[in-house]
């Protein structure tokens, strides 16, 4: 008996074998060490049932073949996702209801052509996988970020946030009893009282006046302090300003300015803002009309500017973080294109190691917003990560269509991570379905304007 071995090697990245032409890696030869496929099937095998019709398709016509679709960009597992495939679909169908007769085949043709028509419909909006499978959009929650809402992953976390309304920087502090608000205020009033104004004018002269100009009470559980720690004459400076808001357990802290024009009527302008902060859970969302935030909402509509940032780390230790940005609309943004900033951002992904490549870029609408998106792979060394970029110019017109910027950062490199946990947690179908998940989901709450 005679014993034989054989040795192989498992190639699991693209690239070319020792002693291979570099130059043509030709999807035919699979001896260069690369089939190009769509992940399952060879390229060849794809373009076989095109054999006949397309030239490039070698060997004797397909019997009854009559047409064939020339399609890229997803994977063989989500092919019936593309919005591509299905309408392809779709018309196939309705060339072979042309060619049938009878009303009961044409009564059954007739539902499954209103079945596929609303099949290809909802793929517009770049149809995607059930999110059970994905592991960063498990257990999808209703979510408000301004006045719009989305699908949140539970299982994400809040890695960064950042409130304005009216040009007030908005902070919250959770589960707090009424004596830390009542600590704090009697604090940063005794502080204000405490300081002199300096005159810069005189070399920083302390001066007699205290910081304090004015305590406003707009609610019970409410204070606002107005003051400014310089002043010196014929310079006129504004005034910084600080609030405290107590709402069921939950502490708001202001921050913001205040021309010295305005200074007559300060009163009012923060009774109308502070009167509007109430308190909510996160996790619920609001049904009147105005502004979330964390831990709140500024009820209402408003003539004033509105900004949200948040940050949410999906899958908590691993790079895959998701950032909303939005604010007012102006009309400024309407000649500041995302494709404007290709350039610059295509320069600075060529400085980085590795290489990049574009999935998928174009128009597409969010939130009933027109806006644009680039979608980039890069790849570093045994490291894959992705940068989603979507930029939506809004409307100047309504509080409906705020000016809004989102990116989806999958995977990264770090000294702190091993390639394995660097790289991104999803393959590449699993990215587009995360992006186009999460964005399909964006809409405006309802009854937020």
């Amino acid at each position: 008996m005679h014993k034989q071995a054989v040795e192989f090697e498992v190639q699991k990245v693209s690239k070319l074998p020792a002693g291979t032409n570099s130059s043509d890696p030709s999807p035919y030869e699979s001896r260069n060490g690369i089939n190009a496929g769509d992940g399952t099937a060879p390229v060849w095998s794809a373009e076989a049932q095109a054999r006949g019709i397309d030239p490039r398709a070698k060997g004797d016509a397909a019997k009854g073949v009559q047409m064939a679709f020339v399609q890229h960009g997803y994977n063989h597992q989500f092919s019936y996702n593309h919005p591509g495939t299905r309408w392809a679909v779709l018309y196939s169908i309705v060339q072979l209801a042309q060619d049938v007769s009878g009303p009961i085949m044409l009564k059954r043709i007739s539902k499954t052509l209103l079945f596929a028509a609303g099949v290809c419909a909802s793929s517009i909006a770049f149809s995607v996988e059930p999110t059970t499978t994905n592991p960063l959009l498990s257990n999808p929650r209703p979510w408000c970020v301004g006045r719009l809402v989305f699908d949140r992953p539970a299982a994400s976390e809040i890695s960064n946030q950042r409130y304005e309304f009216r040009g007030e920087k908005l902070e919250t502090l959770y589960n707090v009893p009424l004596t830390t608000y009542e600590d704090k205020v009697d604090s940063l009033r005794k502080e204000l009282r405490t300081k002199k104004r300096i005159d810069p004018g005189n070399r920083n002269k302390e001066t007699n006046h205290s910081w304090l100009e004015k305590e406003l009470a707009p609610t019970q559980h409410s204070r606002v302090f107005v003051y400014r720690s310089s002043e010196t004459d014929g310079v006129t400076l504004p005034f910084d300003t600080q609030g405290y808001v107590y709402d069921r357990g939950t502490l708001f802290h202001t921050i913001g300015e205040i021309g010295s024009g305005a200074i007559d009527r300060v009163q009012g302008i923060y009774d109308d803002t502070i009167r509007r902060i109430k308190a909510r859970d996160n996790w619920t969302v609001p049904t009147e009309s105005g502004f979330c935030f964390g831990g709140g909402i500024v009820t209402g509509s408003s003539r004033y500017t509105e900004e949200v940032s948040q940050s949410f780390a999906l899958m908590p230790g691993r790079p895959a973080s998701l950032v909303i940005k939005m604010r007012d609309s102006v009309e400024q943004d309407q000649n500041e294109p995302l494709t404007k900033t290709l350039p610059p951002l295509r320069a600075q992904l060529s400085r980085q190691p590795g290489h990049y490549r574009i999935l998928r870029e174009g128009k597409r609408t969010v939130a009933g917003m027109n806006a644009e998106e680039v979608l980039f792979e890069l790849q570093d060394g045994g490291i894959t990560s992705y940068r989603f970029y979507l930029l939506a110019p809004g409307d100047p017109s309504t509080l409906a269509k705020p000016h809004t910027a989102i990116q989806l950062l999958l995977g990264a490199s770090s000294p702190d991570l091993t390639p394995e946990q660097a790289t991104a947690p999803v393959d590449e179908a699993g990215a587009l379905q995360v992006w186009d998940t999460l964005l399909n989901s964006l809409h405006l709450r309802p009854g937020a304007v």
